[in-house]
């Protein structure tokens, strides 16, 4: 390659590859979803976490002994809770943190009709790694932060409910209720993941709505396709009060 064609494509390859990083900066995932369940936890404690789990699975056909856990009472969802959307795109999953929630749970284990729970969810606490897409996606035309800041969960219903609770030992349930964005209201049930431990409440949960559900288009365009369904991912960290 002659200096004069060289001096012609260096630029051109300086472009591209600047564009490509544009491309990927506006549209990429920059957001990794944090597990309540194992927060804070190294990769190497998590591999010592899983096969003391491991052993602790063989050891409990032999020995039902764990500590009982007491769920009744006041509980508040604490400032280390977060919740995300995720969307899929031609390119990748896309993950959206909200990292502004609260909520109290009335819990009643003896007449599990009477528990009340309830979630709130601060719209302009968004991160999607990105703040022009962070505004573009709190703006009119999808969730019109503005005029609706927040989200709720109000809880109606709950299925497969334990009579016993014990102490790192999780419990699969499912949460129905009704969830309102904007001024849209839809019901909507949560399969939730929920471990008592350390006397607090450590819950997952993650449910499916569409853009049309909420009166929001597609966000698709001409170099990326975006699907309908929208993941709803709760990570939450209760406290008794």
């Amino acid at each position: 390659m002659n200096k004069r064609k060289l001096i012609f494509f260096v630029p051109i390859l300086l472009i591209l590859i600047g564009g490509y990083y544009i491309f990927d900066y506006y549209t990429g995932n920059h957001i990794e979803i944090d597990d309540v369940f194992k927060e804070n936890a190294s990769d190497d404690q998590v591999a010592e976490d899983q096969v003391a789990e491991d052993q602790s699975t063989v050891q409990s056909n032999e020995d039902l002994s764990l500590e009982p856990f007491d769920l009744n009472g006041d509980w508040e969802i604490s400032e280390d809770s977060s919740v995300y959307l995720s969307i899929k795109t031609s390119k990748e999953e896309v993950n959206i943190r909200f990292s502004e929630v609260s909520g109290r749970w009335e819990i009643n284990q003896a007449e599990l009709n009477l528990t009340e729970a309830n979630a709130i969810v601060g719209i302009n606490s968004i991160d999607s790694g990105n703040g022009q897409r962070d505004s573009h996606v709190k703006g009119d035309r999808f969730l019109k932060a503005e005029q609706f800041p927040e989200a709720t969960f109000q809880l109606h219903s709950i299925e497969n409910w334990s009579t016993e609770w014990q102490s790192g030992q999780t419990n699969s349930i499912l949460l129905t209720g009704d969830l309102t964005i904007k001024d849209i209201t839809k019901s909507v049930t949560f399969e939730t993941e929920v471990l008592p431990e350390n006397e607090i409440l450590k819950l997952k949960a993650d449910t499916s709505v569409t853009f049309d559900d909420f009166g929001m288009k597609n966000p698709h365009t001409v170099l990326l396709d975006t699907e309908n369904d929208v993941l709803i991912t709760l990570q939450l960290v209760l406290i008794k009060k």
